[in-house]
C-alpha cells in the first residue's frame, strides 16, 4: 500500500490544508497516512530558513493567501490574533499522543488546527490544548496526564529527534511530505499544500481538487 508521511506543525496554515486534503483522499482512495508532528521553529533554526511573515510585504500577501486557500478547501480560516504563535507545547503534546495513543493523534490534531485557525483560540494555553484532547473523545484525566508528559525529557528529545530527522531528509519548512508508492519504492519529498496534482497521480489517484468525488 502507498504511504504518505506528513511532517507538520500546528502553527502552519498550509500544513492544515495539506492535512485536510490528505484525510479526504485517504478516506476515498485508501493509502497509509502517517502523521509526524515536528517543531517548525527547530526546522528554521537548523536550516537557516525564516518565517514568511518576517518580510513585511510577504506577510500581507500571506494573510490574503491563507483566506483564499481556506475558501478553496472549504475551511472557514481566519488569521489568529497571536499568529504566528509558539507551538512548542502543542507539538510536544502531539508527540506524546503519537507515542502513547496514535489512534487519537488525527482527531486531536484536527481540533488544535480548528481552535487556532477557525476559532482564534490560544493554542499555547494548556487549557485550550486540554479541551482539544477531551473533544477528541479522550478522558479529562488522560488529557491531564498527556499534558504533564510534555515536561518529560524523553518527549522533548523525541520531538527534537523527529525535527532533526525531517531536516536530515531534506525538509526546510512545513508541510513536508514523503510519498512512497510501495514499501519497495523510494520515498519522494514534496513541500507545501499545492503539490497534490503531482503527488496523487504518482500513486494512481486522480487529483479531483479539494473535494474528491464532488460533482463537477
Amino acid at each position: 500500500m502507498a504511504r504518505i508521511e506528513l511532517f507538520y506543525d500546528c502553527v502552519s496554515p498550509y500544513s492544515y490544508l495539506a492535512f485536510t486534503a490528505l484525510r479526504r483522499y485517504r478516506d476515498k482512495y485508501g493509502f497509509d497516512l502517517l502523521l509526524r508532528p515536528f517543531f517548525l521553529g527547530g526546522v528554521m533554526h537548523l536550516t537557516g530558513n525564516k518565517p514568511p511573515a518576517t518580510l513585511a510585504s510577504r506577510g500581507v500577501y500571506l494573510n490574503q493567501d491563507i483566506l483564499r486557500n481556506g475558501k478553496y478547501f472549504g475551511l472557514p480560516l481566519s488569521i489568529p490574533s497571536n499568529f504566528p504563535s509558539n507551538t512548542l507545547l502543542s507539538q510536544r503534546l502531539l508527540t506524546v499522543i503519537s507515542e502513547e495513543s496514535p489512534k487519537d493523534l488525527e482527531e486531536v490534531t484536527q481540533n488544535i488546527y480548528r481552535s487556532h485557525f477557525e476559532f482564534d483560540l490560544d493554542v499555547t494555553d494548556p487549557k485550550i490544548l486540554h479541551k482539544c484532547v477531551v473533544e477528541a473523545g479522550v478522558s479529562d484525566e488522560q488529557g491531564q496526564k498527556w499534558l504533564e508528559a510534555t515536561k518529560k525529557d524523553e518527549i522533548k528529545q523525541k520531538l527534537t529527534a523527529t525535527t532533526k530527522e525531517a531536516v536530515d531528509r531534506g525538509a526546510y519548512g512545513a508541510p513536508t511530505l514523503f510519498v512512497q508508492k510501495s514499501p519497495s519504492d523510494p520515498k519522494e519529498m514534496y513541500f507545501g499544500s499545492d503539490r497534490f496534482h503531482l503527488i496523487f497521480p504518482e500513486l494512481g489517484i486522480p487529483w479531483e481538487g479539494p473535494f474528491p468525488g464532488a460533482q463537477k
